[in-house]
């Protein structure tokens, strides 16, 4: 069973992507990122701190086009209406007024680090224009002409809301571009988002159907079901083997040392994932509190979860192992291929699963 399952597996490992792979590392995009932000004229503090992240989410209307259009339309807009994988830069402060720390600066690049997208965000008291909608109207043709190519006779305006601030009104333009569109189905957009008279956000995006989209949460809602119930089954049987472990530690029926070596190896390989993923943690911190406040915070809960994380399981491991009658008649290299098998057969169930 766990050799047929073996090969499932390994017939649904996919190695193929259909978005860009990241040529550019870090310290490239960073760098990329301060030129871009020097080219609009910004200087900026040197208590300003730059952080990075990678985004590569699968959008809902990444599934709308490839299931709707399929490859050759999902191919020919990815990178323009369809967002590809890609580095987000951030460019904030933690020090200073705290109303004042709600601006920001943000660098979208794409996995060779060319920029695709800059937005501002400013705090809401910060005073600006009082724009009148066709001012607002011709200030976007311009930028979308500029930006894409698209201008008002390529565009069909949708609509145009204002947002008033205490001392300027905020504006979010948006239009349908039919021109660059290859599906029956959906709708290509371009949003233009004014802060006053300043251009703090232009972007691309897909309008999905509300009818596909309410097919698609039904969809969602029943595999939830099934995953609500099978989490219910596994946090059982963790609940039961820990509460085991405690009392057969108790008893002295428990292998501590076997314990303690899993319990050093799973938290060693906590405290790695935390180091690893440290940048995409840091890259979410808010300015609205101190920056060390967000560090000790995020450390602290962070080494908690390791801890408990690795308590369970080895709690779990030195049950069943102190359990040693029932295993002394099978030769150790039978336990050893039977807990292999058992893995290729937990991979196997787990990618039919995933392919389905």
């Amino acid at each position: 069973a766990g050799l047929v399952l073996l090969i499932a597996w390994a017939f649904n490992l996919s190695v193929h992507t259909d978005a860009p792979p990241f040529q550019a590392g870090r310290e490239k995009a960073i760098e990329a990122a301060r030129r871009v932000v020097a080219e609009q004229g910004i200087v900026l503090p040197d208590t300003w701190r730059v952080v990075a992240a990678v985004r590569g989410e699968i959008q809902s209307s990444h599934r709308f086009v490839w299931k709707q259009g399929g490859e050759s339309a999902y191919q020919q807009l990815l990178g323009s209406y369809l967002v590809p994988p890609h580095w987000q830069v951030r460019f904030a402060t933690f020090e200073g007024d705290v109303a004042e720390r709600a601006e920001e600066y943000h660098v979208f690049l794409g996995t060779d680090a060319e920029p695709f997208q800059f937005r501002h965000e400013l705090p809401e008291a910060r005073p600006g224009a009082r724009l009148s909608e066709d001012e607002v109207l011709q200030r976007s043709y311009r930028v979308t002409q500029a930006q894409f190519g698209a201008g008002a006779d390529q565009l069909e305006e949708i609509s145009i809301k204002p947002s008033k601030q205490p001392h300027r009104t905020d504006w979010l333009a948006t239009f349908a571009d039919r021109e660059h569109y290859p599906m029956d189905e959906g709708e290509a957009r371009i949003s233009v988002n004014l802060k006053g008279s300043e251009v703090a956000n232009v972007y691309r995006w897909i309008h999905i159907p509300e009818e596909w989209q309410r097919q698609e949460r039904e969809k969602a809602t029943r595999f939830q079901i099934v995953l609500a119930i099978c989490s219910f089954v596994v946090a059982g049987c963790f609940m039961g083997g820990i509460a085991g472990g405690i009392i057969a530690w108790s008893r002295k029926q428990f292998d501590r040392g076997l314990f303690l070596s899993s319990f050093g190896l799973l938290s060693g390989i906590g405290l790695l994932n935390l180091f690893n993923s440290w940048p995409s943690v840091a890259f979410r911190f808010s300015t609205a509190q101190p920056l060390e406040r967000s560090i000790l915070t995020t450390v602290g809960v962070g080494l908690v979860s390791i801890l408990v994380s690795a308590a369970a399981p080895s709690l779990i491991i030195g049950l069943i192992h102190g359990t040693k009658s029932a295993c002394q008649s099978v030769a150790r290299s039978e336990r050893i291929l039977l807990g292999l098998a058992l893995g290729a057969i937990f991979a196997g169930i787990t990618a039919l699963v995933s392919s389905w």
